[in-house]
């Protein structure tokens, strides 16, 4: 299981490991694996169902300026992208158990009364905000960038967040992840020009680099956790200056 977080209220990736490691495809009515039917043909009942569900989920506007995407900063905010998306009704008292402190600390029945109802309108607000700002920055700190690839000319971003499975969090609000449903189709960057490509790969080779997704919230879900499904639409890889050094974006 690979992770990665930040210090602090900081974004933080995972990627979840497949259980077990037994063989799957299909088999015949006894039991054997069908003969000539390579593994990777088969998929199981999630994966076709959430493939079909992505082909009918929102789509992106490519055309949004960078400017109109909001940048996740707390998990505060994934709690209410995940209530803006999901379609239920919000769990007021959970939700303030984990936005406020003060809540969460006391036992006084009277005083978390109080609370309670002079943060319902803050939530409501917080609610409708996240509800008409679909479009989402996510950054990272670090991420990694494979070598240059000279039979498909160009670079491929090795990242848990693009990866199939991968999700990100944050470490002030558990409990909310972000997985992205077209990492696998953005994680290359294509540099033709060698001359250019080579002065990448002397770059990148001297450590790891910053990375920036910015995505378009489609759904979210609770299927044992609280998920928010977005669309990438743009992954830059930074320098520590915050120059863009790979950019891919998504196909229209």
């Amino acid at each position: 299981m690979l992770a990665a977080c930040l210090a602090g209220a900081g974004a933080c990736s995972k990627k979840s490991s497949p259980p077990g490691a037994a063989r799957q495809g299909p088999r015949d009515s006894g039991g054997e694996f069908v003969p000539g039917v390579p593994d990777n043909a088969y998929q199981p009942p999630e994966a076709t169902r959430r493939a079909a569900e992505n082909r009918n989920l929102p789509r992106p506007d490519l055309s949004t300026p960078d400017s109109q995407y909001v940048l996740i900063s707390g998990g505060a905010q994934l709690m209410f992208l995940y209530q803006a998306f999901s379609g239920l009704p919000p769990d007021i008292e959970k939700t303030a158990t984990e936005y406020s402190k003060e809540y969460a600390g006391t036992s006084d029945t009277f005083r978390r009364h109080d609370l309670l109802n002079a943060l319902k309108p803050k939530f409501a607000s917080l609610l409708e905000d996240a509800r008409a700002h679909p479009y989402i920055r996510w950054d990272q700190d670090y991420t990694h960038v494979e070598h240059y690839d000279f039979a498909r000319k160009g670079f491929l971003i090795k990242d848990p967040m693009l990866e199939s499975g991968g999700y990100g969090y944050m470490a002030d609000i558990r409990g909310y992840n972000l997985n992205f449903t077209n990492g696998e189709d953005v994680n290359f960057v294509s540099v033709v020009d060698e001359g250019r490509a080579r002065e990448l790969e002397a770059q990148l080779q001297k450590g790891n680099f910053p990375i920036r997704f910015y995505a378009f919230v489609q759904s979210a879900d609770d299927r044992g956790d609280h998920v928010i499904h977005a669309s990438v639409t743009k992954v830059q890889v930074l320098d520590r200056s915050g120059q863009v050094l790979l950019e891919t974006r998504a196909a229209r």
